[in-house]
C-alpha cells in the first residue's frame, strides 16, 4: 500500500472518530476538530472529491455498527460536521490561493481544486454579491436545490427569491458582513412553487478585491415540519384537534390582555360531560372517542372565530368568551351551548342522547388572573355537577350577586306554572277607520308572590335561554284558545293574537300542538292570530318558511311582529304567508308633534299594503300617534291610548262598554 494509500485511511479513521464523538456528545470541540480536520485535508492536498468520500465511509460505518435512536437528529448533526469541514477546507484553499498567488501555475491549480470543490460539491452553495443580493455563481447541488438551471439561477437575485420580508434579509447579509461569518434561515419558493426553509452557513470573503459572500445551504423543510408538528402535538388535543390545557392558559392570557386594554369583562366556561363514564362503559372507548369528537365540534361551531374551545381532561372542555358587552348575554351564550349539546348524537347509526353541566366565572369581577378565573370556573363547574347535572353555575363572587339572582329567578320561574303564577292579560286592538275593538294581543305575566309583578322583559329572555318558554308557550296558547272558546259566543268576538317564540319555532311538534289545542277548545282558526317575530324565521328559512305554510293550512292568520327590528331579505316577506304586518314601538315613539314625517313608518305602510297585508303599529301611545297613522293609511292601532293590558275579565267588560266613535276624537 502506498504510504498516500495510509494517509487516507488515517484520514477516513479520524473523520469517523470526529463524527461519532459529535453525534453522540454534541459537543463544540468536535466542530473545532472537524475546522482542523478540514484545514489539513488541504495541507494534505487531499482530493476534493475524497472529502465526501470520508463522510459517506464513517456514515455507513456508525449507521452499520451503531444503533440509531433518533434518525433526525443523527441525520443534522452529521451534517454539522459535514459543513464544519467543507467551510474549513474552503476558507483553507482561499488561504492558500492567496498565499499563492505571486505563483501563477499554483495559483490556477489551487483555483482549479477550488473550484472542483465547490462544483462537484453534492452540498449546495453560491456565491452573493452584497451589494444587489445577485448569485454570481452556484453549484449544480444549489441549481437543483432551487429548482433551476444553472445558469438561470446564476441571473436571481436573493430578495427575488425570498418570501421572508426583505428586511429580514438585509439584516441577515449586514450580520456577515459585521461579523465575517453568520447563520441565518431563509425561506423561499422553489422553481415548481412548493415553500422550502433553508439554513444559510455563510462568510464573507475578499475575492480580486470583491467583497463577496459564500454561503453553503442546508434544507431544513423536512426539519421544520418536524418541529411544527412537535409544537403542535405539545399544545394540542390528539383526539379532537382542540388546544389542550397548556395553550388554553395562553388563549386566556390574551383574552384577558385585551379585556383590559379594552375595559370590557370576559367569561370563561368550563364545560363537563354528565355522567360520560357510563357512555364509555355501556358503548366501548371508541364510541365514546366519537361522542367526545362530536361534542368538540359542536361547541367550536357555536363559538366566535375569536374565541377558543379547549380539551382540558377526559370529558371537560374550556371555552374563552371575549368582549362581554353585556352580561346578560351570558344566559343566551350558555343556552346555545345547551341546545347544540342536547341534541342526540348518531354513533354508528344509535342515536346517543349526552347532557352537560357547566361553570362560569367572569372577568375581572371574579378573578383577574388565568390560573384564578379557570379555577372559579372549574369550582363552578364542580356546584353544577353536585345539583344533579344539566345546570349551569356562576361562581358566586363579586359578581356572583346578579349570577346567584338570575339562578334564583329560574328556579322560581320553573315553578310559576305549577304554582298558578302566570296570568294572560289582554291589550286592545282598534280598527283606525271604523273605532271598532275588533282584536286584542295574548300578553303574559307573572305575579310572582315574593317578587310582586316579574316584567316580562326580565323574564321571557331568561325563560327562552334555558328552554322555559317551552311549557309558559304551551299554556299562554292553551289559556288564550281557552279564552277564545268562551268569546266566540259573542255577536262579534275578537281575534286574538299570540306571540310564538323563536325557540318554539324549532320544536318538531310545534304545528301539530296549535291544532291539539285548537281542537281541544273548539276554536275557528279565523279567531287565532300567531304572531312572529323576524328572527324566529331568520334562524332557517326554509324550516320557517315549511312551518308557516303548515300554519296557513290550519286557518290562523300569520302576523310579522317587530317589524323593522331585524335584518332580513324583503324577499322573504314576499315569499311567506303573513297577513299582517306589525310596525314595532320604537319607530311609533319617532311620531312627535314636532316630527310629523316618519320615512320608515310611511314606507311600512305603503309596503304591507302593496303586498295585501293589513298593518298593525303597536306601542301608540297618543292622539297625535293616531292621527298620523289615520292619514298615512295605517289598518290598526294598538297602545296605552285606547287600552292597556288587562286581565281576560276586565278586557270583556272592556268591549261591552267600547265606544267606536273614540277613535273620531282625533
Amino acid at each position: 500500500m502506498t504510504v498516500f494509500g495510509h494517509m487516507m485511511d488515517s484520514a477516513e479513521q479520524q473523520y469517523t472518530a470526529i463524527l461519532q464523538s459529535f453525534i453522540k456528545s454534541n459537543d463544540e470541540g468536535d466542530l473545532m476538530r472537524a475546522q482542523d480536520f478540514g484545514r489539513a485535508l488541504v495541507s494534505s492536498d487531499t482530493p476534493p472529491e475524497e472529502v465526501g468520500g470520508f463522510h459517506d465511509a464513517a456514515m455507513s460505518h456508525i449507521v452499520a455498527n451503531t444503533g440509531i435512536s433518533n434518525l433526525i437528529e443523527f441525520q443534522e448533526r452529521a451534517s454539522a460536521v459535514l459543513l464544519e469541514v467543507l467551510m474549513a477546507y474552503g476558507l483553507a484553499y482561499r488561504k492558500q490561493m492567496e498565499h499563492l498567488q505571486t505563483q501563477s501555475n499554483a495559483l490556477k491549480e489551487s483555483e482549479q481544486r477550488y473550484r472542483q470543490v465547490f462544483e462537484r460539491n453534492q452540498v449546495a452553495q453560491i456565491l452573493i454579491d452584497p451589494k444587489n443580493y445577485q448569485i454570481v455563481e452556484a453549484n449544480q447541488a444549489a441549481a437543483d436545490y432551487f429548482g433551476y438551471a444553472l445558469s438561470e439561477l446564476q441571473n436571481e437575485t436573493l430578495d427575488s427569491l425570498s418570501i421572508d420580508p426583505v428586511e429580514h434579509l438585509h439584516k441577515s447579509i449586514s450580520s456577515v458582513l459585521s461579523n465575517e461569518s453568520a447563520l441565518f434561515y431563509f425561506s423561499h419558493l422553489h422553481r415548481a412553487g412548493a415553500i422550502f426553509d433553508a439554513e444559510f452557513h455563510a462568510t464573507s470573503i475578499d475575492i480580486r478585491g470583491d467583497a463577496l459572500i459564500f454561503a453553503i445551504i442546508q434544507d431544513i423543510t423536512e426539519r421544520r415540519k418536524a418541529e411544527e408538528q412537535v409544537q403542535y402535538l405539545a399544545t394540542h388535543d390528539s383526539l379532537t384537534s382542540l388546544p389542550n390545557r397548556t395553550l388554553f392558559v395562553d388563549r386566556i392570557e390574551m383574552m384577558l390582555a385585551e379585556a383590559e386594554r379594552s375595559t370590557t369583562p370576559a367569561a370563561l366556561i368550563s364545560f363537563n360531560i354528565d355522567d360520560f363514564k357510563s357512555i364509555n362503559d355501556a358503548l366501548g372507548a371508541d364510541a365514546a372517542d366519537l361522542v367526545l369528537q362530536k361534542i368538540a365540534t359542536r361547541l367550536k361551531a357555536g363559538v366566535r372565530a375569536t374565541d377558543t374551545v379547549a380539551r382540558l381532561g377526559s370529558d371537560e372542555f374550556g371555552i374563552t368568551w371575549g368582549d362581554l358587552r353585556d352580561i346578560d348575554d351570558l344566559s343566551g351564550i350558555v343556552n346555545k351551548i345547551t341546545r347544540a349539546t342536547d341534541q342526540p348524537i348518531d354513533v354508528n347509526g344509535h342515536p346517543v342522547r349526552i347532557t352537560a353541566s357547566m361553570g362560569v366565572s367572569i372577568y375581572p369581577y371574579d378573578a383577574t388572573t388565568s390560573s384564578a378565573l379557570l379555577q372559579h370556573a372549574e369550582q363552578a363547574l364542580h356546584t353544577a355537577k353536585a345539583m344533579g347535572g344539566r345546570k349551569c353555575e356562576f361562581f358566586v363572587g363579586d359578581m356572583g350577586a346578579k349570577a346567584e339572582d338570575r339562578r334564583r329567578l329560574e328556579d322560581d320561574l320553573y315553578l310559576a306554572i305549577e304554582r298558578e303564577e302566570l296570568e294572560l292579560h289582554y291589550q286592545g286592538q282598534v280598527d283606525i277607520r271604523t273605532g271598532l275593538l275588533m282584536g286584542a294581543e295574548a300578553l303574559v305575566r307573572w305575579n310572582n308572590p315574593d317578587r310582586g309583578y316579574v316584567s316580562p322583559v326580565t323574564f321571557i329572555p331568561v325563560a327562552e335561554s334555558n328552554g322555559l318558554i317551552i311549557p309558559i308557550g304551551k299554556w299562554v296558547l292553551e289559556q288564550a284558545c281557552r279564552q277564545i272558546s268562551e268569546w266566540s259566543t259573542m255577536a262579534t268576538p275578537p281575534v286574538v293574537s299570540v306571540n310564538m317564540s323563536p325557540v318554539q319555532m324549532h320544536e318538531n311538534d310545534i304545528v301539530e300542538m296549535v291544532k291539539k289545542t285548537m281542537e281541544e277548545y273548539r276554536i275557528s282558526p279565523r279567531l287565532l292570530n300567531l304572531e312572529l317575530t323576524e328572527t324566529a324565521i331568520m334562524r332557517d328559512t326554509e324550516q320557517g318558511g315549511r312551518i308557516l305554510d303548515q300554519f296557513r293550512k290550519l286557518g290562523v292568520e300569520l302576523a310579522l311582529d317587530d317589524f323593522g327590528t331585524g335584518f332580513s331579505s324583503l324577499s322573504y316577506l314576499n315569499r311567506y304567508p303573513f297577513s299582517k304586518l306589525k310596525i314595532d314601538r320604537e319607530f311609533i315613539n319617532d311620531i312627535t308633534p314636532k316630527e310629523r314625517a316618519v320615512p320608515l313608518v310611511d314606507a311600512t305602510i305603503s309596503m304591507g299594503h302593496s303586498l295585501g297585508m293589513s298593518v298593525v303599529a303597536e306601542g301608540v301611545e297618543n292622539m297625535q300617534q293616531v292621527q298620523y297613522l289615520k292619514e298615512k293609511g295605517c289598518d290598526i292601532v294598538q297602545g296605552y291610548v285606547f287600552c292597556r293590558p288587562v286581565p281576560a275579565q276586565e278586557f270583556s267588560t272592556a268591549m261591552l262598554n267600547w265606544d267606536k266613535d273614540r277613535i273620531n276624537a282625533v
